[in-house]
């Protein structure tokens, strides 16, 4: 409020483009009421002349003057109350996008898709045809689009599930956490808001799965190997296999059969090797040659003796360590750790 040369009347200015427009998608007729929000009450007096409230007399007079909505800022998620901004939106497994949703229905929150400009790096090099020990090779392809989910803050969509996370969006000098849900794959698509929360502040310690940004739910498994750019070789025990997954985009790659349950995993990157150990425990240790796909096991005796590997360690040179139990000594060192630590190449 601006106060005329001290004789009472004053002009008030309001901003209703976000309104306005957001009303517009649905009706041609906007209706504005101004009214007074405050109570006399309300306003200091020590401060203040004393407070009466507005009065709007007769020459009231009402100047609606149109112009551009406020430009959206380029590298931040902004909405103005009719366009939802959010530049380098991450889908992972299909790239980066500088989206834009506008309002439809107020009523019910519904957002549709007003534009999407890929915002993805051109000269990525997929891996997805890749298996094996061309997955050790981390210069051999880049990292898969849409892995923009890993940055802090980044909003995220996902294919699978059609949930979009917005994790942070300031407004009125606070920060909320949006998440939206596609509710129809028309065109163009439609997504409603499911819930607006506030955001606390930042600290060191995390507070959900998702601020990681890449995560998988995998088959049940004992042990994993990471490999390149997301891939990671799981022991998958619901099949009896090692499989090659990747926790960014959630593609599966090459499935090697074991004839038994995997548990403990070592990686020997130099031979292109993995050796595992099994369920339920057995005097073999079973290995994958990575390089030709090509599976087999080792027994593991010692004349009659029969020893368990429980824990491995690759060395140099293509050899590995492991700890071995003995199950034909543990009656008679009952003090002791029937265990040996052994090493082979």
């Amino acid at each position: 409020m601006v106060a005329a040369e001290g004789n009472g009347t004053g002009s008030l200015s309001i901003n209703v483009t976000g309104v306005t427009n957001a009303i517009l998608s649905s009706s041609r007729l906007v209706a504005y009421r101004v009214m007074n929000a405050l109570a006399p009450s309300d306003v200091s007096t020590p401060a203040f002349p004393a407070f009466r409230g507005v009065k709007f007399t007769s020459g009231i007079s009402l100047d609606f003057s149109p112009g551009s909505p406020p430009a959206a800022l380029a590298d931040q998620t902004s909405f103005d109350g009719y366009l939802l901004s959010l530049p380098g939106l991450s889908a992972p497994g299909v790239g980066a996008f500088n989206v834009t949703l506008r309002v439809v229905d107020h009523n019910t929150l519904t957002f549709a898709l007003h534009s999407a400009v890929d915002a993805g790096t051109p000269e990525l090099i997929d891996g997805s045809s890749l298996t094996g020990a061309q997955l050790l090779n981390c210069s051999a392809f880049t990292r898969p689009a849409g892995i923009e989910a890993l940055k802090p803050d980044a909003s995220v969509y996902s294919t699978k599930t059609g949930r979009l996370d917005i994790p942070r969006r300031r407004h009125d000098g606070k920060d909320y956490k949006i998440q939206m849900q596609l509710v129809s794959t028309g065109d163009p698509m439609l997504f409603r808001l499911n819930s607006v929360e506030p955001v606390q502040a930042q600290t060191d310690a995390l507070k959900s799965i998702a601020e990681i940004g890449g995560n998988l739910s995998t088959e049940p498994t004992q042990d994993f190997i990471p490999l390149c750019h997301g891939w990671i070789l799981i022991g998958d025990t619901s099949r009896n296999a090692l499989v090659e997954r990747n926790v960014i985009t959630g593609a599966t790659g090459r499935v090697y059969p074991f004839n038994t349950t995997p548990d403990k995993m070592a990686l020997d990157a130099q031979n292109q090797m993995v050796y595992l150990t099994s369920q339920p425990a057995t005097e073999r240790l079973y290995y994958l040659n990575l390089a030709t796909g090509q599976t087999g096991y080792r027994s593991l005796r010692a004349g009659n003796r029969h020893l368990i590997p429980v824990s491995l360690s690759p060395a140099d040179n293509g050899n590995i360590f492991a700890i071995l139990f003995d199950p034909d000594y543990q009656e008679e060192e009952p003090q002791g750790l029937p265990v040996r630590v052994c090493g082979w190449g």
